[in-house]
């Protein structure tokens, strides 16, 4: 609750640091700002809104001043609220506790995705009376402090946003010393173009007897100069903060740097805090710069600054020799070494010096020019330590690089990465996918045409190091899109595609012949529903017969006799070729129990049986042998059994193949023996590793079965890592730039003979981005591909695999007839009442369409709203179907810089909304953001009849306020300066950023 009226009136307190100086102080106060808009409420509408837009990043208060009851709070354009929900109550005297004061944050740099930040502020009635519906007055308002170096201000905390105007008129490292306050959160600092400046935060010693640090500080790089901005969240009811500057020494290459005190220095043991700056000047993006960094004593934190298209921000800095300094522009670069723990306490009340020595070098290293499709040996001495190597791409393409190792060190490819050199910026090379084994590291990398980098770093063993560094470029293939059936119940129905069947080519130099692939990468035609695609890789053991398809004869083959209580060998009688019969059973009236016994030395899934003489009946059945257990039915444990000898009278009816996956059987390792076991009916195998089946007579009159031979599958298993990367085109035909739409990557992945066929990524591996694009890259790779070997072997052994695999591609997008898109109009002047206030059994309609459903279908209303950024209400009904889901999707525009914060913050424009149900009513509001939206519903016909979608919708026409970057109104503040034995007093301002829609 508030009750109180804005009225504030700032008085500047001089604090003192522990490094003091002669300070200015200075003070900026605040008052109401003037209505920006009205939140109107009424009987029709319990709560009024308005649309917030920014020109800037900005952080400001929301203040709320009415007559009458309510609750304040503004939300995102799907209505989730942003801060909770703050309430006047009904009282005779409401008024008294207003304004409520809301904090708002509205942070962004760049134009792109900007209207995702579109906010809603919002005033609901909180009482029952009729009488109490009202206005509402929103208005955005902020206490503003000066500071600028040298100078200290005093801010007193309130419910008001504290906004700090810092002036920086020369470019460096700028360092904001606070008192002992907690932070909520990190500094916000925006630079006067807007970009984001990240600071690192840091805090001196502890007092002896306290605990709390002897000062805070923060400190930033300032590659503008200009008013920055700063804010600072805290619960402490004062900050105070003073301002240096640190310019930076100049770097000069090729000359070391002495810093720090030597032991002979009178001033050695003084507790002296220390920042030392320094700055390099990039000469272009191509060179890449070596430095030293030893420290001879002290343990300072070291950093370095730099820039790029969206923000400043600090790394690490490692100390060492033969180290890389990455450069992001070519811009300025600095180098931070910060000793906040320059002393430490020896005892209660003494301190003890902890100073810095350090030497620094940095060395500019010219790199040497690779043409792809070479390779060449990277000779690298320990006093050189460095070197690069640059290449240019003419047209878009994927290139591999392996790294190889040649003796027990060598270099390192520094970052593990590819560097594109853009024209003002350097950043990683676009989707790579990386491969490290015994012999090196192999890469692949989607590239754009342009130039490119990479950087060998000697790894610090005492001699030379050498590396073999080959490249190859990879040409792409088209591969057509297929309309996916989406009948019936997922998973998809790939009937019906064609995939296109692709052999990964074996990646030269890799320690197995075909152990990893280069890349294979296919063209793809796209349109604007990308939202709507998946692709499918897969393997098929009868496409990969020369693998798979491995033939054995059996080892043993024995037949029991259950009367007899003894083993008679048919082991040379089963070979195929050999005309011998081999009986199933002792005598035409045999008893139960006797079986057939073959055993083999690998591990196998299916046996081919040629018969003489077919069994007349049902009369027996195929067990393994299962360890410690004893023999089992194959159909007891595996569901995918098939007994192709087979008939409606039973098994051995007929010559034909059985199958079983080994993979279901329960222990079904090798048995050895060196003699007959007759109780547990296990044959002699002279000590051998065999694995064991049988076919058991269970009828006394069945006629003998005789086989004439049989055939073995060796049970083949492959072990293999998998990826695939699929990237569309955010740039332009002219400049491509390629982002990564959707991947998989699957490690210890196993395929099996007894598979058939399995899909390595998802059944329907579906694109998540929504962006309009005419092209779209996939590519594929694999790595670790080893082949598992059951010979004798009950966990298998890995060997090389001999033959590469094939690999079945599509890519797909639902048929036509499957998806529909309704256009939808927002009319002028719809009356519009909000959803909670609605009989959703009775919605309003102005607009009906008949939907033809085979089973499924997914429908897109397209809307075209009246007024952009407006509140807009759809009403839809759905007769004769059942809504599965509903999205809001909202397509927009974005580039390399953005799209992490497209995927990462706005989930790709995709929305869940969470509306299902049979004959679905539902009223559903939200902000229109874009110039178009979508609703998708996916749903089922639950009739004989073809579904009906109605729909109804309008917007409320709220007013809007942009929040520009000047709209002043002046108050009379009092500023207390001391410098110099003078005191002047001057008039001071708030900014109040207003513009009324």
């Amino acid at each position: 609750m508030k009750n109180k009226t804005l009225k504030i009136i700032g008085v500047m307190v001089i604090t003192t640091f522990i490094l003091s100086y002669l300070s200015t102080t200075a003070l900026v106060s605040a008052a109401n700002g003037e209505p920006n808009f009205i939140l109107e409420t009424s009987e029709a509408k319990n709560y009024g809104m308005g649309v917030i837009q920014t020109e800037r990043s900005v952080a400001a208060t929301l203040q709320m001043n009415g007559e009458v009851s309510g609750g304040f709070t503004y939300t995102d354009f799907l209505g989730n609220p942003q801060v909770a929900e703050d309430s006047v109550f009904e009282t005779e005297n409401s008024h008294l506790y207003y304004p409520v004061n809301l904090r708002y944050e509205n942070y962004w740099n760049t134009e792109l995705l900007r209207e995702f930040s579109t906010h809603y502020a919002r005033a609901r009635n909180v009482s029952d009376l009729p009488d109490q519906h009202g206005n509402y007055t929103a208005s955005f308002v902020t206490e503003q402090y000066e500071l600028s170096v040298d100078t200290s201000c005093e801010i007193s905390v309130s419910d008001l946003t504290s906004e700090i105007l810092f002036d920086v008129s020369s470019k460096g490292i700028y360092q904001i010393w606070m008192n002992n306050i907690n932070l909520i959160g990190s500094p916000v600092i925006l630079s006067p173009t807007d970009k984001f400046v990240i600071p690192v935060e840091n805090e001196l010693p502890p007092v002896i007897d306290g605990g709390d640090s002897l000062g805070k500080y923060f400190f930033f790089a300032a590659y503008e100069t200009g008013i920055y901005r700063i804010y600072l969240q805290t619960g402490d009811p004062i900050i105070t903060l003073r301002a240096e500057h640190h310019k930076g020494q100049s770097i000069k290459l090729g000359e070391a740097i002495r810093g720090g005190k030597d032991p002979s220095d009178p001033t050695f043991f003084d507790t002296v805090y220390s920042m030392d700056v320094y700055q390099l000047d990039v000469k272009n993006l191509e060179t890449v710069y070596k430095y030293l960094l030893d420290f001879e004593y002290g343990s300072p934190s070291l950093y370095y600054f730099v820039e790029d298209s969206l923000t400043s921000y600090s790394s690490s800095l490692n100390p060492g020799i033969n180290r890389v300094l990455p450069s992001v522009t070519d811009s300025k670069v600095y180098i931070v070494i910060d000793n906040p723990n320059y002393f430490s306490w020896a005892d209660p009340g003494i301190d003890e010096a902890d100073p810095l020595k350090y030497t620094m070098k940095f060395d500019e290293v010219e790199p040497i020019e690779h043409i792809i499709g070479g390779n060449q040996t990277i000779n690298l001495a320990k006093s050189i330590g460095v070197t690069a190597r640059t290449f240019e791409i003419v047209n878009t393409s994927l290139v591999s690089f392996h790294f190889e190792d040649l003796g027990a060190n060598s270099p390192n490819v520094f970052g593990n990465k590819i560097i594109k050199i853009d024209e003002e910026q350097a950043r990683d090379a676009s989707i790579p996918s990386t491969i490290s084994s015994s012999n090196g590291t192999f890469m692949s990398a989607l590239l754009e045409p342009g130039k490119y980098k990479v950087i060998f770093q000697h790894s610090g063993s005492m001699g030379p190091e050498y590396l073999h560094f080959y490249t190859k470029l990879v040409e792409f293939q088209p591969l057509n899109v297929e309309g996916m059936d989406l009948s019936g119940t997922l998973p998809y129905n790939f009937t019906g595609l064609n995939f296109e069947d692709v052999t990964l080519p074996a990646w030269e130099g890799y320690p197995n012949t075909y152990g990893a692939t280069y890349p294979l990468g296919f063209n793809i035609s796209i349109d604007e529903n990308f939202w709507d695609y998946g692709y499918n890789v897969s393997i098929h053991a009868d496409k990969n017969a020369e693998i798979f398809d491995d033939y054995i004869t059996p080892d043993l083959a024995v037949l029991w006799d259950d009367d007899g209580n003894d083993f008679t060998d048919y082991t040379e009688a089963i070979q195929p070729g050999n005309a011998t019969k081999v009986p199933v059973k002792t005598i035409p009236s045999g008893d139960v129990g006797d079986a057939l016994i073959i055993g083999a030395y690998d591990k196998f899934d299916r046996i081919e049986v040629t018969l003489a003489d077919p069994s007349d009946r049902d009369a027996f059945e195929w067990q393994y042998y299962r360890e410690f257990w004893g023999w089992r039915d194959f159909d007891a444990e595996d569901p995918n059994f098939d007994d192709g000898t087979l008939t409606a009278t039973g098994s051995l009816n007929k010559s034909g193949t059985l199958s079983w996956d080994p993979e279901e059987l329960t222990n079904w390792n090798f048995f050895s023996s060196g003699s007959d076991d007759i109780g547990s009916e296990r044959p002699n195998t002279d000590d051998e590793n065999y694995y064991l089946i049988r076919v058991r007579c269970t009828d006394d009159a069945a006629d003998i079965a005789n086989i004439t031979s049989v055939r073995l599958r060796k049970f083949t298993k492959i072990n293999l890592d998998l990826g695939s990367k699929l990237a569309f085109n955010i740039g332009t035909p002219e400049k491509p730039v390629y982002y990564r739409a959707s991947s998989g990557s699957s490690s210890n992945l196993k395929f099996a003979s007894s598979y058939n066929q399995s899909s390595y990524l998802d059944v329907v591996h579906t694109i998540d981005k929504n962006y309009y694009s005419e092209e779209a890259i996939l590519y594929l790779y694999a790595s670790d591909i080893q082949l598992y070997d059951y010979n004798g072997s009950n966990n298998g052994v890995y060997v090389p695999l001999e033959k590469p695999l094939t690999y079945s591609v599509c890519v797909f997008q639902p048929e036509a007839n499957y998806k529909q898109i309704i256009p939808y109009n927002i009319s002028l002047n719809v009356p519009t009442t909000h959803s909670n206030q609605l009989n959703l059994s009775a919605l309003p309609s102005d607009q009906s369409n008949t939907i033809i459903v085979p089973d499924r279908r997914t429908v897109y209303l397209n809307i075209t709203p009246r007024t952009m950024y407006d509140w807009t209400q759809i009403n839809v009904q759905f007769i004769n179907a059942s809504v599965l889901s509903t999205r809001l999707i909202a397509p927009a525009m974005y580039d390399l810089d953005t799209a992490s914060t497209y995927t990462s913050t706005y989930g790709n424009g995709q929305f869940n909304l969470g509306y299902t149900g049979v004959n679905m009513n539902a009223s559903i509001e939200f902000g229109f953001i874009t110039e178009t939206l979508y609703l998708e519903f996916v749903i089922e016909n639950t009739t004989n009849n073809s579904p009906i979608m109605k729909t109804y919708g309008g917007q409320f026409n709220y007013p809007m306020l942009t929040i520009l970057e000047a709209s002043v109104k002046s108050n009379t503040g009092l500023y207390v300066g001391i410098g110099a034995g003078v005191v002047v007093l001057i008039a001071v301002s708030v900014v109040l950023y207003k513009k009324k829609h």
